[in-house]
């Protein structure tokens, strides 16, 4: 339980300002007033779900705020996700057969009686917004008292695609969760050892071996835990203690499903962008050129570069300044897996 993503422990190291940027986001509501709503980026394994839920759970001994958690990937259209925050706040959303209308009036129906402020973790509101647009916020921002969103993304650019006024309400307040270095790893990583394992059981090297290789998979915390899991199973199978030798066959193997997971969890543009340096490193010039053919529209020097910045933080390609081009910023873009994990990936 302790090394599942789950598990929501005490503290959370190094997500201390965060948490505290969300409480006060959140803190009007507590008092009856209009919070402020939120959107919450940073790439996978980043701490953004934990932290979100770790408020939720201190929020419900408050009689006056309902914390109401979604999902987006199982609820992504407007009426399961009406469905569900009604169902949160105690109401009854018929199955089938009701107009998604019908539902939002029922939800207003509820708002009224309960007198709660709802606060509503959209996680992976991507997929929502890929689905519904707009629409679902128009109905969550026409309600004329307190409503609270937080929406959670893995992609800084998910609000490109919301009509502008839906945009200006939302994005009251960006709170950024960077990558893990791998000091702060290895500072959550001994926690869980501790917790997790028997004293004597994890042999010298386990720790820093695995902080090291989830900070390359762009300080992703959980991919951290899964190895740690994985080959503490191990070593309880050959009934012995857990060796770095041990720890480092598991990363290897579960590194390639995480890679290919990874991949398939990106944008099109993205995935167009990786496609393009698969025959080689590329200069940011070249690279802007390529990628602009593939595409039907023409789309702006800077989007590109923000495509190539999120890839970078994600640890999946390199792109180090040259020196070279105007004002010394151009870059020299390379991948940072391998082809064949690539091309694999996209098979599938």
């Amino acid at each position: 339980e302790i090394l599942s993503p789950e598990y929501l422990p005490q503290q959370f190291p190094h997500r201390e300002d965060q948490i505290q940027v969300i409480a006060d986001t959140v803190k009007p509501a507590l008092h009856g007033r209009r919070p402020h709503n939120s959107f919450i980026f940073g790439p996978p394994g980043v701490g953004k779900t934990a932290v979100v839920r770790y408020v939720f759970s201190e929020l419900e001994e408050f009689e006056k705020v309902a914390p109401i958690y979604i999902n987006c990937w199982e609820y992504n259209t407007r009426h399961a996700v009406l469905s569900k925050i009604l169902n949160g706040l105690g109401g009854i959303a018929p199955r089938r057969g009701v107009a998604t209308d019908e539902v939002f009036d029922h939800l207003i129906q509820q708002l009224e009686k309960k007198k709660v402020v709802p606060v509503i973790a959209l996680d992976e509101v991507d997929q929502l917004i890929a689905k519904d647009g707009s629409h679902l916020f128009y109905d969550l921002l026409r309600y004329e008292k307190a409503i609270c969103i937080l929406a959670i993304s893995n992609d800084v650019f998910v609000t490109r695609n919301l009509d502008a006024r839906v945009k200006s309400s939302l994005a009251q307040e960006e709170i950024i969760f960077k990558p893990y270095t791998e000091l702060e790893l290895k500072d959550i990583v001994r926690e869980r050892i501790k917790d997790a394992f028997r004293v004597g059981k994890v042999k010298p090297g386990v720790l820093e071996a695995c902080s090291s290789a989830a900070e390359k998979q762009g300080g992703d915390v959980r991919f951290a835990l899964e190895c740690l899991w994985k080959a503490g199973r191990e070593a309880d199978k050959q009934g012995s203690t857990l060796t770095k030798q041990i720890l480092e066959d598991t990363v290897k193997k579960t590194g390639d499903i995480y890679v290919e997971e990874l991949i398939s969890s990106l944008s099109e543009h993205e995935t167009k962008i990786l496609k393009c340096l698969s025959k080689g490193p590329l200069i940011s010039g070249d690279l802007y050129q390529k990628y602009s053919k593939s595409l039907k529209e023409p789309v702006a020097d800077r989007t590109i570069r923000n495509y190539i910045s999120r890839l970078e933080t994600l640890h999946l390609i390199d792109a180090p300044l040259t020196g070279e081009g105007v004002r010394g910023k151009s870059r020299m873009v390379s991948l940072r897996l391998p082809v064949e994990t690539l091309e694999k990936s996209f098979r599938k």
